[in-house]
C-alpha cells in the first residue's frame, strides 16, 4: 500500500467530505480515504499496481475540487 496526501481547495462542508470519500473509496485499488475540512487535505491509501496517483488526482479534479501543488 502507498499513502498520498493532497492539499485540496474547494471543500466547504461535510457533504464535500462525504462526496470525496465516497467517490474515491469506490475506486479499484483504494483501501482508505479520509478528507479533512480542517486541514483541507485528502489522505488516500491505495495499491499503485491497481490505480495510479494521476488517476486519483483526475478523480478529485473531476469532482470539482482543486489540488494545490
Amino acid at each position: 500500500m502507498t499513502r498520498v496526501i493532497f492539499q485540496v481547495e474547494g471543500m466547504h462542508c461535510e457533504k464535500c467530505v462525504k462526496t470525496i470519500e465516497g467517490h474515491l473509496g469506490q475506486l479499484q485499488g483504494v483501501s482508505a480515504v479520509t478528507a479533512s475540512l480542517k486541514n483541507k487535505a485528502v489522505t488516500i491509501d491505495y495499491n499503485p499496481n491497481e490505480v495510479s496517483e494521476d488517476v486519483l488526482r483526475k478523480e478529485i479534479d473531476d469532482l470539482g475540487y482543486d489540488i494545490v501543488a
